[in-house]
């Protein structure tokens, strides 16, 4: 089974002011404290808080960047990472602080505003990994902007006129290989295998959990909502599962587990990352 998504996806660069934004946007995330406007002096530093999964290795190409403009700017620029992926202090902060994904805030905010090289205004998300929201171009072109005294947080009004215009091609599929006489059911998102499925679960093989994982994905994807909303849950003793929402996306069982020579609990967080990070590199620019 072969499946192909043309998705519309994200928030990136636009005008402020473009004919057919939506009006009422989705919720933007934990409160900020009052946004810079305009003509507000520009803070001395630029301060970068970076909330990234840095234990997983999949956003280092994000973090070289952030680490690059830090480099850049000496002094000018404030860089923090705060790993939510340690399974400590990093996802505790990153909890408290209202989030439940990637997000890159700086100066109090998540949605940023700035003057171009152009002399465009621009007004970016970001939120949720390169690709959905932002591009690594718009970082630095915002980064910039900030040293320059061209930039603020957004406003009420402001984050009311971002609207998706990308569109992004992510393919999902689910692919059935043998290895002696074990079958195993992999969920491909991209060129990557996101889970392994190595066990039965009822009367279902290992490919058709695959399979099944695969058809929630693209409902998912074609459904109204494009925010990545993945995360690790205990559903009853000693099993554990992978949501998409509030939708079981992939169920660890004992059986999973000792095949792997591990815990469900420990299973269910691989599985956790290698979907977070199979879909945050398909949907990453090249």
């Amino acid at each position: 089974m072969s499946r192909a998504l043309y998705v519309s996806i994200g928030l990136v660069i636009i005008t402020v002011g473009v004919v057919g934004c939506a009006p009422e946007p989705e919720p933007i995330g934990p409160v900020m404290p009052p946004p810079l406007t305009p003509t507000a002096q520009a803070p001395s530093r630029v301060n970068i808080l970076a909330y990234i999964n840095v234990s997983s290795g999949c956003q280092e190409p994000t973090i070289e960047v952030l680490e690059e403009l830090d480099e850049e700017y000496g002094d000018q620029v404030s860089l923090e990472f705060v790993d939510f992926g340690d399974e400590g202090e990093g996802t505790q902060r990153w909890k408290q602080d209202g989030l439940d994904c990637m997000a890159i805030q700086v100066n109090g905010g998540l949605i940023q505003v700035w003057e171009g090289e152009n002399g465009e205004q621009q007004i970016v998300d970001f939120r949720n990994p390169v690709g959905y929201y932002w591009t690594h171009d718009d970082l630095k072109s915002m980064v910039a902007a900030w040293v320059a005294g061209k930039a603020h947080v957004a406003s009420e009004e402001e984050a009311q006129s971002v609207c998706p215009p990308r569109e992004i091609v992510i393919e999902v599929d689910a692919i059935e290989v043998t290895k002696g006489d074990l079958e195993i059911g992999n969920l491909m998102i991209g060129d990557r295998v996101a889970v392994k499925f190595r066990a039965p679960l009822g009367d279902d093989s290992p490919y058709e959990r695959a399979s099944q994982a695969a058809d929630m994905l693209l409902a998912w994807i074609e459904g109204p909502s494009k925010k990545p909303a993945f995360k690790r849950k205990q559903v009853e003793e000693g099993k554990w599962a992978v949501m998409l929402g509030d939708q079981t996306l992939a169920t660890v069982t004992k059986a999973d587990a000792e095949l792997e020579d591990t815990t469900p609990e420990k299973l269910a967080k691989k599985w956790l990352v290698g979907v977070r990070c199979a879909m945050a590199i398909a949907v990453r620019p090249d």
